[in-house]
């Protein structure tokens, strides 16, 4: 089973239902794309794929964009979902073999108006035809029986023609050069989670190029022993994210980037204090110390 068809799995007991074969549909919702009709050599493209509920609740959605003409006419040049009304991926956007994969949760539902369920940046490489088409398609209803959604595509196939003109009064995909935010991080436990270790819990939104992923640095005090033997280092994470030192004695910094690189980084200090004995240089001081003041009363009863 690859790992696409594994997904489906998780999709369809996150949801809590299967498609059974006498369902009916609930009302038919349009799926479609939001691209320029025409963009010149060398510019950028952006493509939103979007979904207009038309009277339905959609609690989840999944399927694949095949992309027609890449590498040929345009080349990749990123995905962005932080203005999804999808809140809990199953399958985050992700390129493969000319086509996008995904698959959401929407908790609370979602019933319209028109909302992007992500969007892919490209860049007009050579003259010629950019197509877009969807396979796989299913939605889910928010009805507490996960009804099948019916989906009408329109058009049939998104056609962009690359020109070797710029195409006059044509805006370029936004920027994204806002940080993510309200990024809250935590140490916690709990006994039916990773064994009950101590682990950090991280949250973050973007609303533009969307959250990439995670990283953690654990940070020793000065003179922890035993000593780090190698220079701290960021490490990728997924939410939860286990502990390295479940002693909580570490400093830890948390990092949450987007997909167009930008990043916001906060501090956790340590929970637990070093105390002086667990120090080596305090304890080396000390019995440098009174390794010197037992021989100087050596030397002193020597000399009596």
């Amino acid at each position: 089973m690859n790992f696409f068809a594994k997904k489906n799995r998780l999709f369809l007991a996150v949801a809590s239902a299967a498609f059974l074969a006498t369902a009916q549909s609930v009302s038919a919702a349009v799926l479609y794309i939001s691209a320029p009709d025409s963009v010149a050599v060398g510019e950028k493209l952006q493509i939103r794929v979007m979904l207009d509920p038309e009277g339905a609740d959609i609690n989840a959605v999944e399927g694949v964009t095949q992309i027609f003409g890449l590498e040929d006419s345009i080349v990749f040049d990123g995905l962005r979902d932080g203005r999804s009304f999808v809140d809990l991926w199953i399958v985050r956007p992700q390129l493969a073999d000319a086509e996008i994969k995904f698959a959401g949760i929407i908790k609370a539902g979602f019933s319209g108006p028109s909302g992007e369920i992500f969007s892919a940046d490209f860049i007009a490489k050579e003259e010629g035809v950019a197509a877009f088409d969807f396979s796989g398609m299913r939605a889910l209803a928010n009805d507490g029986a996960a009804s099948p959604v019916g989906l009408n595509q329109e058009p049939a196939k998104t056609t962009i023609v690359i020109s070797e003109n710029p195409v006059l009064g044509k805006d370029g995909p936004d920027i994204d050069n806002n940080p993510p935010f309200e990024f809250e991080a935590s140490v916690t436990k709990s006994d039916s989670i990773m064994g009950g270790k101590y682990f950090v819990a991280l949250n973050a939104r973007d609303d533009d190029s969307g959250i990439a992923g995670f990283q953690i640095m654990e940070i020793k005090p000065f003179g922890a022993w035993p000593l780090a033997a190698k220079k701290p280092e960021w490490r990728d994470c997924q939410s939860p994210c286990a502990l390295e030192d479940q002693s909580l004695g570490s400093a830890i910094y948390a990092k949450a980037s987007d997909r167009a690189g930008n990043h916001k980084i906060i501090f956790i200090a340590p929970s637990k204090k070093l105390a002086w004995f667990d120090n080596i240089f305090i304890v080396s001081i000390l019995g440098l110390f009174f390794a010197g003041a037992l021989l100087l009363v050596f030397r002193i009863l020597k000399k009596r």
